[in-house]
């Protein structure tokens, strides 16, 4: 993707938005990782860290779906919103 869509993107979506979203992707990526998806020690130190994670998880189970929903349902047995990666408040 050119530097010119990628700042377009950006601009696109306000900060709080992209920061929500990240840390959103950061939580799954860590969770795939505790459950043997990806290696233990990734990385998702920054953004670029964090889309190489995700790259790795899809090149590795492709169905990315399947483990969204094992993911959303880990989150409803710990009690937290299965429409939403957020601890209850």
């Amino acid at each position: 993707m050119s530097a010119t869509t990628r700042d377009r993107l950006r601009r696109a979506m306000p900060e709080s938005t992209r920061r929500a979203y990240t840390g959103d992707l950061r939580r799954f990526i860590t969770w795939s990782a505790g459950h043997g998806l990806l290696p233990a020690a990734v990385n998702t130190a920054d953004d670029e860290r964090l889309a190489a994670a995700l790259r790795q998880l899809l090149e590795r189970h492709g169905g990315l779906h399947v483990i969204v929903t094992e993911y959303t349902s880990a989150l409803a047995d710990a009690g937290r919103a299965p429409a939403t990666t957020a601890q209850p408040r």
